[in-house]
């Protein structure tokens, strides 16, 4: 074979990979809804067959203990787990000291899924329809994030 084929060859083998390839961008911002857990605790409950009920259940006191809120915090969805960023752990931080609510920590966190925890664009403490009040302004943006 000459070296015009040889190559022709490689081109034409080569497309399919290329076409294959993962198209780099910025990840796509998701919202989640589920209960604000300190990380200690979230990831003990994580995977097991009672977690959202562990997690709806999780006290405000329990997150905000020396220890447990030290480890960080998280979101439990349906028994998945979602470890924030460290950004995302102060902004939880100060939602649930703000929350009036004593167990059941329900929010609606906008961000993105990546290396080094769910980054956290917005959280909001949302009706959890059992009457308990979000706290008051419901609402928190990380610091640097408008």
């Amino acid at each position: 074979m000459n070296r015009v084929r040889i190559l022709s060859l490689v081109f034409i083998l080569s497309v399919p990979l290329l076409l294959a390839a993962p198209v780099g961008g910025p990840p796509e911002e998701i919202t989640l809804r589920g209960y604000v857990v300190d990380a200690m605790c979230g990831r003990a409950m994580a995977g097991k067959g009672k977690a959202a009920t562990q997690a709806a259940s999780h006290t405000r006191a329990c997150a905000l203990d020396k220890e447990c809120s030290a480890s960080g915090y998280g979101l439990m969805v349906e028994g998945v787990w979602h470890e924030f960023d460290d950004a995302g752990d102060a902004t939880a931080k100060a939602m649930v000291t703000a929350s009036r609510r004593t167990r059941g920590l329900l929010f609606e966190v906008k961000g993105t899924a990546g290396e080094g925890g769910f980054r956290v664009a917005s959280m909001k403490e949302v009706d959890d329809g059992a009457g308990a009040p979000p706290a008051k302004g419901g609402g928190a943006t990380p610091k640097g994030k408008g």
